[in-house]
C-alpha cells in the first residue's frame, strides 16, 4: 500500500485523468482492488504510462523496427551513393536521452581515451 501511495503522489494526476479517460470514474470512487487492477492493464498510450515512462511509452515494437528499417535504408542508400554528401543521422527515438555518437580521431592517446571513458561509465567525471 505504501509504494501505490508513492505512485500516486508522484503521477496521480495522470492516473486520475485516464480513470476519468477509460472508467468515466474519479479516483475516490474505486476501490483499491480495481485501482490496482486498472494500473496493471493501463494502456501503452495512456497519461499514466507518458508520466512513468515519458514518450518512450508510444514507441512500442512495430516503430522501433520501423525506425531500425529506415536508418538501415538511410546507410544503404548513401552507400550505393559512394558515400558523398552527408552521413544519415538516426531516426530519433523518443525517450532516448543518449547524444548522437560522433566517431572521428582524437588528440588523446589510446590510453588515455580509455582512461576518460572508464571515468565517465564510474561517473567520476560529468561529460567525456
Amino acid at each position: 500500500m505504501t509504494r501505490l501511495a508513492a505512485f500516486l503522489r508522484e503521477h496521480g494526476e495522470a492516473v486520475e485523468y485516464d480513470l476519468r479517460a477509460y472508467w468515466s470514474c474519479a479516483l475516490t470512487d474505486i476501490t483499491w482492488r480495481q485501482l490496482r487492477v486498472f494500473l496493471e492493464h493501463v494502456p501503452l498510450d495512456s497519461a499514466t504510462a507518458r508520466s512513468v515512462h515519458g514518450e518512450a511509452a508510444v514507441w512500442g515494437m512495430p516503430e522501433q523496427l520501423l525506425a531500425a528499417v529506415v536508418d538501415v535504408l538511410n546507410w544503404a542508400n548513401y552507400q550505393r551513393g559512394g558515400g558523398k554528401g552527408n552521413r544519415p543521422r538516426p531516426v530519433k527515438r523518443p525517450g532516448d536521452g543518449r547524444r548522437t555518437t560522433h566517431y572521428g580521431r582524437t588528440h588523446l592517446s589510446s590510453e588515455q581515451a580509455i582512461d576518460l571513458l572508464a571515468r565517465a561509465r564510474d561517473g567520476t567525471i560529468a561529460d567525456p
